[in-house]
């Protein structure tokens, strides 16, 4: 091969082909050329989209520097398509036509001698003179083409000046064409990079869009699904408080509670699996700076009820140093948890396990060693509830379950570990912990609980969006220790404890408490579809002593709450979201529209229904909600959210 300053004659092409591609410089004689040489060279003229093409500034600009370069008045980008047996010009000065044919043979054309000959700049420069044949619009007597390479090694065609005399080359000449032929390369290249980022960029919202359609449907399945487990959980709990219920069907309507509980709970997780999969709900996460042994220490609280129906000791340690090995727990015992809820979450009963006596420690969260951590608090609270409920409902009755949290790897992470006393995980089984759905084959909750195989999928994708990881240690038949790593920080966030430990009161339906006995009863405005909830609603609000208006749409809605006074009548509005002719949000929207203009006015709209994702909370809040209650609904909650709001405004104005 010629070096860099020379080219190929003529001569040498008359009885041999050399190969399309630069990868095998071969000079090999004459054949037929290969069909999958051929059929690779195709394929990059689709990777580029580049033939049949309008024409483009940045290829007109290097045309029209080769002809200002060269002084020649024709310029060509041309494309060889030998399946269509054509010549593309991309770009071209001189020519009449983007296309020409190749013919019945297409050796003799300049163009396809060039990508041939394997040189870097093939020049004809007086054509009258070669003894070869050669096609050519008659008048032209020179030719030079330097070979357009494609990244991948195919030659494509060439950047190629003719004129209609003889012409030499200068080396300047020379290198210019040779740089101009790989300026068309590097815009080929830079074509098939837009293109591939504009396909992503369509892949991506169509996926998102998938994703978004996805969470919609699972929306609606979840309200048409939680609407008539509200029905079923209301109607079963007003059953077992009527004291004149059978008490030997008592059994029957606790399964249906606890039956429409476990479904309840597989759609809530379904609907977090779909919320974990969507990245911009786990990229925006509402993270704050806590400090991670208060924050656990109230979450712990939560679980006291259910560890004591097994006779479970929950035990809390706190390790200020990177030693995980604590011997100074908490203990939280059935006697000790009215005591503890009354306590301030950073004043912390301690058990030392090794001497088995109660000691008067306090934990201070604001101590020169904080073990703090920036966290969504509600991810996190569901992250640390998801490991202590797997922990009571695996381990053994009357043990131990231990939770820790500390410091580790250099002081750079925090931890909070939670130890059970159960059956142990095979080794086998701890890679398909965290996939959705998966049950360890022969682990069963100790008491008869059930389990969706979901939440330990959720902890992984809520873990991961904090930049942290779970790890598992199992030991067959002895325990199995969760631990959560998160990248520690400084400066905690005090939590507020006035609200950490305080108790709902129970709500009586037989009438009102004590303290609200001179309270004035509500007018209420329940509007849902669905006629079975509609009245379990009104039967609970009426046993309390409140007035209740039903409608069972929102144009109904609307219609009732205009001719009855609107805002000078009622005291709240119930809505549920999928109810035909006008949805709840309509429905918000138009009373808040009403409110525009009027002084200190401001109707209470609560919020009922089968959706459970937090975008769509989000959305209704923002559209004017004050609260919201999730079917389905405890019927204690659902009465203190209504008299909560509904009181507030009545004591207002009446």
């Amino acid at each position: 091969m010629n070096d860099d300053n020379q080219c190929s004659t003529p001569n040498e092409l008359s009885n041999y082909k050399i190969s399309w591609t630069t990868n095998s410089p071969v000079v090999e004689p004459e054949e037929e050329e290969d069909e999958e040489e051929e059929e690779n060279r195709q394929q990059e003229f689709i990777r580029y989209r580049i033939l049949d093409t309008e024409p483009e500034q940045c290829y007109d600009d290097l045309t029209a520097l080769g002809a200002l370069a060269l002084n020649c008045p024709m310029v060509s980008i041309s494309l060889i398509d030998t399946f269509s047996n054509r010549i593309f010009r991309k770009s071209h000065i001189g020519f009449d036509d983007i296309h020409s044919s190749l013919g019945d043979d297409p050796s003799k054309i300049p163009c396809v001698q060039c990508i041939r000959s394997r040189e870097d700049l093939y020049v004809l420069e007086d054509i009258s003179k070669v003894t070869i044949p050669i096609s050519v619009d008659e008048g032209i007597k020179f030719y030079a083409g330097a070979a357009i390479v494609s990244n991948n090694g195919y030659c494509l065609g060439s950047f190629c000046v003719m004129d209609y005399k003889p012409r030499t080359l200068t080396e300047v000449q020379k290198t210019a064409i040779k740089s101009l032929s790989a300026q068309v390369v590097a815009q080929l290249e830079l074509r098939a990079s837009r293109f591939r980022i504009d396909t992503l960029q369509m892949s991506s919202k169509e996926l998102q869009k998938q994703l978004e359609e996805k969470t919609r449907m699972l929306g609606v399945v979840s309200h048409d699904i939680r609407t008539p487990l509200s029905s079923i959980m209301a109607s079963s709990e007003l059953m077992l408080n009527d004291q004149e219920f059978p008490q030997k069907f008592s059994n029957y309507v606790k399964n249906n509670i606890d039956g429409s509980k476990y479904i309840n709970k597989l759609v809530s997780e379904l609907l977090e699996i779909v919320q974990c999969d969507d990245e911009r709900v786990m990229q925006n996460l509402d993270v704050e700076l806590i400090d991670m042994v208060t924050f656990v220490n109230r979450i712990l609280m939560q679980h006291v009820l259910s560890a004591n129906r097994k006779n479970i000791r929950l035990k809390y340690g706190i390790s200020l140093t990177s030693d995980t090995q604590v011997s100074t727990f908490v203990q939280i015992e059935h006697l000790h948890s009215r005591m503890m809820r009354r306590r301030s979450s950073t004043s912390i009963i301690q058990w030392n396990s090794d001497s088995n006596e109660l000691l008067s420690q306090t934990y201070q969260p604001h101590s020169s060693s904080p073990i703090t951590c920036l966290v969504d608090m509600v991810k996190m609270e569901q992250v640390i509830n998801n490991l202590l409920s797997n922990a009571i409902k695996y381990s053994k009755i009357d043990s131990t379950v231990e939770v820790v949290v500390g410091r580790t790897e250099g002081d750079t992470k925090a931890f909070v570990s939670v130890k059970d006393s159960g059956p142990g995980i095979p080794e086998r089984e701890i890679p398909n912990l965290f996939r959705p759905f998966v049950k360890i084959s022969g682990v069963r909750p100790t008491g008869g609980e059930s389990s969706t195989g979901l939440g330990l999928s959720i902890v992984k994708k809520i873990v991961e969006a904090h930049r942290g990881v779970v790890q598992v240690q199992s030991t067959e038949k002895e325990f199995s220790l969760f631990k959560v790593v998160l990248p520690l920080h400084s400066t905690p966030r005090r939590i507020s404890s006035s609200s950490s430990y305080s108790s709902v009161s129970s709500l009586s339906l037989g009438g009102r408490e004590e303290e609200e006995e001179e309270q004035k009863f509500l007018n209420v405005l329940v509007a849902d579809d669905n006629a079975i909830n509609r009245r379990l609603m009104a039967q609970v609000l009426e046993k309390r002593g409140h007035e209740v208006r039903m409608a069972a749409d929102g144009e109904e809605a609307l219609q009732i709450f205009e001719a009855e006074g609107g805002h000078n009548h009622f005291d709240i509005v119930l809505l549920d979201e999928e109810m035909p002719k006008l949805t709840g949000l309509d429905v918000v929207r138009h009373i808040r529209e009403l409110e525009v203009g009027m002084k200190n006015v401001r109707m209470p709209l609560l919020s009922i229904s089968g959706h459970g994702t937090e975008e769509y909370v989000k959305k209704i809040i923002e559209a004017g909600v004050d609260a919201t209650c999730s079917k389905p609904f405890k019927i204690n909650e659902f009465v203190r959210l209504v008299e909560e709001h509904g009181y507030q405004r009545n004591n207002c104005i009446k």
